[in-house]
């Protein structure tokens, strides 16, 4: 009786062992969204946000935002080339403060309710930014929110630090920029979010056979 127990625990360790090569990968962020200036016709973006790690694919081509290596790839499908260009995310110079200003407007979009988020203050520069955010998601969202803030510390993108203090996960962005004889408003709406298991180290980098530019 004790051998065959030594030989079923074995096996069953062997199993573990085996089962343990084949766990799925990592779980990261898909995000599907529309996006449209001017009320043109929406381009659907796909965004993904992982650990450290972000990418925006519009069919074309995809950018990858790596925090570890400092660094985005734009990466050209039709020319099946790619460019490495560095994120410099050690601020030199005092980030711009920006305020975040909750009200009370509220709205169904796509399938979530959602509140807007108005923010202002020198990170915003010329543009005026509303943020519409939803709290029902059941997604971890959390690598998101990290790589905003992270991300606040490039130049122009300031106003990404809001994310400090929003809650939810946005849903609808709305940014607009005025000059005298100048409107553009550009529009992002989600329309589905959900937690995909990947292989990091295909999906946040160009294929192999792809040639890096100068």
């Amino acid at each position: 009786m004790e051998l065959r127990n030594r030989i079923i625990l074995r096996v069953l360790g062997t199993w573990v062992l085996f089962a343990g090569c084949w766990l799925p990968a990592h779980a990261d962020l898909r995000v599907q969204v529309e996006e449209s200036v001017n009320g043109a016709q929406a381009a659907p973006v796909t965004h993904w946000f992982g650990k450290n790690r972000t990418m925006r694919d519009d069919g074309n081509r995809y950018v990858v935002t790596n925090l570890l290596d400092d660094v985005s790839m734009i990466v050209n499908r039709e020319t099946q080339t790619y460019q490495v260009v560095p994120l410099n995310l050690e601020p030199n110079h005092a980030i711009p403060e920006v305020t975040v200003t909750p009200t009370t407007e509220t709205r169904i979009i796509g399938k979530w309710p959602a509140r807007r988020y108005r923010l202002s203050g020198p990170a915003t520069r010329e543009l005026s930014i509303d943020i519409w955010t939803t709290e029902d998601l059941e997604v971890d969202f959390s690598a998101f929110r990290t790589l905003m803030i992270k991300l606040g510390n490039r130049p122009g993108s300031e106003w990404l630090k809001a994310y400090k203090t929003i809650p939810g996960f946005p849903v609808l962005q709305e940014v607009e920029l005025s000059r005298p004889g100048l409107r553009l408003m550009s529009q992002s709406q989600v329309i589905a979010v959900e937690e995909v298991e990947v292989d990091e180290k295909e999906l946040y980098a160009p294929p192999t056979y792809f040639r890096r530019l100068p």
